[in-house]
Parts: C-alpha cells; structure tokens; sequence
C-alpha cells in the first residue's frame, strides 16, 4: 500500500501563506464586484421602469427562471422548531 510521504515542515507557513495570498486576492476582487452588483441592480431596475412604461403588468417573481433565483443552503436558525414545520417534535421519554 501507498505510504504518505513526510512533511517537509512542522508548521503550516506554506498554507497560511497560500491563505493569506488568496485572502489579498478576493479583498481587493471585492470593490469590483460590489460596483457591478450596484450597476445590475441598477439596469434591473430600469428594465422594470422601461416595462411599465410599455404598460406591462406582471409579477416579476413568477416569470423568472428558477435557475435564476439562488438556492438557500442554509435553513434559519431555528432548525429542529416543530411549530414552524422545520424539523420533529422530541417527545420526553416516560423510562425511569
């Protein structure tokens, strides 16, 4: 069987640095995409006046593409609340 071979280091510089190189990367992407979620936003927007203005009427959520709408990977933070239909009920065991 494939032995793993031995670290060359006892520490984790050569991943923090990998890290911390990627961390700078998406730091400085940040601004950029921040500026473009505002100028989407901004042309959605002007779509939406421009369609009115043609006399559409419709709501919007009902003609998008599922595709288009993102998917939520997380659940509110009440995960295991049986009132809200998120999770079951625990019932206390009657055992002695």
């Amino acid at each position: 069987m494939n032995q793993l071979k031995p670290a060359r280091t006892v520490t984790y510089e050569h991943a923090i640095r990998g890290l911390l190189a990627k961390r700078v990367v998406l730091c400085h992407e940040a601004p950029h995409l921040s500026t473009r979620l505002t100028t989407v936003g901004n042309d959605i927007t002007a779509l939406d006046r421009a369609l009115r203005l043609l006399g559409f009427e419709a709501d919007y959520d009902v003609l998008m593409p599922a595709s288009v709408v993102p998917a939520r990977r997380y659940q509110s933070a009440r995960i295991n609340d049986p009132e809200n239909g998120n999770g079951t009920a625990h019932k206390p065991s009657n055992r002695a």
